[in-house]
């Protein structure tokens, strides 16, 4: 067994287990058909525009999502108590698609779907196809 010296190891070793953990919850919720999906509006236009609707969205980010798509979180959410927010960056159809999820004791919500707009800054968790 290796022994922690480093608190930034510590660290970034609990962050993965978390991440790994709401990864299984995310895809348990979508077997169970209990994600909730509650799409900011740059989402739901950018879904209008490609002619997909929230649920297809839904269904290939589930597929694809992996903790090594990991982007950054938990962080709060904007204006809901006791909600994590976990935000995820994975290559979809040729291109970075920036995924939004949270989680609370009521489930969790898919909150956002669109092409990464932003560069992906040092949280990343960087896997191979990207570098």
């Amino acid at each position: 067994m290796k022994v922690i010296n480093d608190d930034r190891e510590l660290h970034d070793q609990l962050s993965i287990a978390l991440v790994a953990q709401f990864v299984s919850k995310i895809k348990e919720q979508y077997e169970l058909n209990k994600i909730q999906i509650k799409l900011f509006a740059k989402s739901s236009r950018y879904l209008r525009a490609k002619g997909w609707t929230a649920q297809h969205a839904l269904d290939i980010s589930v597929e694809h999502i992996d903790q090594v798509e990991y982007f950054r979180g938990p962080s709060k959410h904007h204006w809901r108590e006791g909600v994590q927010v976990f935000e995820f960056i994975e290559y979809l159809t040729d291109l970075d698609m920036y995924v939004k999820f949270s989680v609370s004791d009521q489930g969790v919500e898919m909150m956002a779907f669109h092409e990464r707009e932003k560069l992906i800054d040092s949280s990343w968790l960087h896997n191979e196809r990207r570098n």
